[in-house]
């Protein structure tokens, strides 16, 4: 009777135990099976997953490799560029001012920064720190102005000026990195710190996130970091993200993010005031992300917003805070119940990769308990109309050409530096017989597509910028000037103007050219200056000549005027002669 006792009671503590199981929602057999046939799916190296449930870490662990080469594997430790969710760091510091009454969210930029200036100046006074955090500001990304340039955020804020909108103020939602780097300098100027410095004295420090940083050096010291890689295969070179470090420059590892996790999933408390981190995480503008018609999910993700930092969604009937990362060929994921106390962190080694979003939401769907979604299936028929889609788009890129049209100068004359007032200098020259453009410490080889139109190469180490069309064209004396190239798609090409051989401003060179002038009885002064020269008349104001090409000048703010000094075989200057836009000439003989 005994034994048979015993028997009963431990059938029924077996059951007990089973039962119990059946209620978990993760089985890590089951997540590391699904986490390795994603990995294979999706041409993946390695990640890192990470789940919180109820405050604690379910599960941490790195899968695959983090450096294909020498086989070395992920771990919860391995450093990832994470791009992106550094947004939300960014939110958290502001908050944290903001409860110490040094900023509001509806602060005016242009009071915070002396020397902020954008095109328009109602924009200038009335842009706010919120509407940076919210992506309302009207400007597209210009990405370029900053990409892998090494500029200072004071430098890249006075180029702003420079640079074309393409909504007005609060028009639209549009996501950019420029405007968390501009509020990143505002928190810079309030307290007279570093933005790293103050993330560090702030969050990192307090939170005991030790391996986080904003520079990939020191997180390449840490030994145990990921290299990215393409859809080749093939390893990405790094990217310097430090200038635009409060939109996309951190580097962490999944132990510090479970860190940062747990303390949004406790609304901030310690951290920041209840009231605050509930402005980060409330709706405020209209957001497209995620609901558009890309990506055919409308039946699972039915509202979307952006709030300060965060994506806001509505899934499957719960209320979602999210961000997603892409930088330099890292994909990264993080995700957070408030209601239900979950949160869900991915990150993986290959570029632009929907890996991190697809196991997050695969995960969640069994956290919370809903029925599974077939998520690796309409990944795999989303990339097959993207590269039906790509496929497309080539061919009717190949049917743009019509007649196949030699350039109309030889390469050489491409060569030279092109500058823009926003986007700096482009230097072109030539390597190995080929047009290679070198801008933002990048070096990118050209191959010849028609006409005066170079493309990027198929070859080039950058594979967003593979294709990218470089367009020159000619100035009025037919010589190769600017060079125009769609940086910023939405708004028309980004025109650089070709800069002068140094020659032409040399105060020797510029010296033959003074002198009087006479025509018919009236005599004209040519003077060198500390300003170029200068054209003076009796009863007119001066005339700034500038030059184009030897011996050839335009007057400055007169469209269409050619002023050609005449040069007699020995070299010296006979004369002068001035084109009008309607081709009257008229002729002086230096005197």
């Amino acid at each position: 009777m005994k034994n048979f006792t015993c028997h009963v009671f431990l059938i029924i503590a077996t059951l007990q135990i089973q039962a119990d199981s059946s209620k978990s929602p993760l089985n890590q057999f089951e997540i590391d099976k699904q986490v390795e046939e994603l990995l294979h799916l999706m041409d993946v190296p390695g990640a890192a997953v990470g789940v919180i449930s109820e405050g604690k870490t379910l599960f941490a662990k790195g899968y695959g490799l983090r450096n294909k080469e020498k086989k070395l594997p992920v771990t919860e430790k391995t450093m990832f560029p994470v791009g992106s969710l550094s947004k939300g760091i960014t939110s958290f510091l502001i908050g944290q001012l903001i409860d110490q009454n040094m900023l509001d969210w509806d602060d005016s930029i242009s009071d915070k920064i002396p020397y902020f200036k954008l095109q328009d100046p109602y924009t200038t006074n009335a842009i706010t720190i919120r509407d940076y955090l919210t992506h309302s500001s009207g400007y597209p990304c210009h990405e370029a102005i900053w990409f892998n340039e090494t500029y200072s955020r004071k430098e890249i804020i006075r180029k702003l000026r420079f640079l074309d909108p393409f909504y007005s103020l609060r028009e639209k939602f549009f996501y950019q990195n420029i405007g968390y780097m501009i509020v990143g300098h505002v928190a810079e100027l309030t307290l007279e710190k570093s933005y790293e410095d103050l993330v560090d004295e702030f969050i990192f420090k307090p939170l005991g996130m030790n391996h986080s940083t904003f520079s990939i050096g020191a997180s390449h010291k840490l030994g145990n970091f990921a290299l990215s890689y393409n859809d080749l295969s093939e390893p990405l070179p790094f990217i310097d993200p430090t200038t635009i470090a409060p939109a996309g420059g951190l580097n962490s590892n999944l132990e510090d993010l479970l860190k940062w996790t747990k303390v949004l999933l406790n609304h901030g408390e310690g951290f920041v005031e209840f009231s605050t981190f509930r402005e980060m995480i409330r709706p405020q503008v209209v957001s497209d992300l995620i609901c558009n018609d890309k990506y055919g999910i409308e039946e699972y993700v039915n509202m979307e917003s952006y709030g300060l930092g965060w994506i806001l969604i509505s899934y499957r009937g719960h209320f979602i805070a999210l961000h997603g990362g892409n930088i330099n060929g890292f994909s990264s994921c993080l995700l957070f119940v408030p209601g239900e106390n979950i949160g869900v962190i991915t990150l993986c080694n290959k570029n632009l990769s929907p890996f991190p979003f697809i196991l997050s939401t695969i995960l969640l769907d069994k956290l919370l308990h809903l029925p599974p979604v077939d998520w690796a299936k309409m990944y795999k028929e989303l990339t097959d109309f993207d590269k039906e889609e790509f496929v497309k788009n080539q061919e009717e890129s190949s049917s743009e050409k019509l007649i196949q049209i030699e350039t109309s100068h030889p390469l050489l004359d491409f060569t030279g530096t092109y500058s823009h007032k926003g986007y700096g200098t482009i230097n072109l020259s030539i390597v190995d017989k080929q047009l290679v453009a070198t801008f933002n410490n990048l070096y990118l080889p050209l191959d010849h597509w028609n006409h005066n139109v170079f493309e990027v190469s198929k070859d080039s180490l950058f594979p967003f910028l593979r294709g990218l069309k470089f367009s020159f064209s000619e100035n009025s004396f037919g010589d190769i000037k600017f060079l125009s190239i769609p940086f910023e798609p939405k708004v028309e090409g980004i025109t650089f103007m070709k800069k002068n051989d140094p020659l032409l401003n040399d105060v020797a060179y510029l010296s033959k050219f003074s002198g009087k002038y006479s025509y018919l009885g009236f005599t004209v002064s040519i003077e060198n200056t500390d300003f170029g020269l200068v054209v003076k008349a009796f009863g007119r104001p001066p005339y700034h000549l500038y030059p184009e090409k030897q011996n050839f000048f335009k007057i400055r703010d007169m469209e269409g005027y050619i002023v050609e000094f005449l040069v007699n075989s020995g070299g010296d200057v006979t004369g002068v002669q001035i084109k009008q836009p309607d081709n009257t000439t008229y002729k002086a003989q230096k005197v």
